[in-house]
């Protein structure tokens, strides 16, 4: 059975935030070129503690519960 809900649900997909903590700490390096861009998101990626990896993919299931909870809607993840 196929839900009245969005195709895309940026709440329940951990990547984002992996995202947007590289996003983050690359531009602290203030990169000059593409280059430069470039190596500061490799230092970043392999700079990212595996807790934190953990600890979203550990708050999966409470995400699918406000999610269902929330029928689709946003939540506070």
């Amino acid at each position: 059975m196929l839900q009245d809900w969005p195709a895309q649900s940026p709440d329940m997909n951990i990547i984002e935030h992996m995202w947007g903590r590289m996003k983050e700490e690359a531009w602290k390096t203030k990169p000059k070129n593409i280059d430069e861009l470039w190596e500061a998101w490799k230092t970043v990626f392999f700079a990212i503690p595996d807790d934190f990896i953990n600890k979203l993919y550990e708050s999966l299931p409470n995400r699918m519960d406000a999610f269902l909870k929330a029928h689709g809607s946003h939540t506070k993840y």
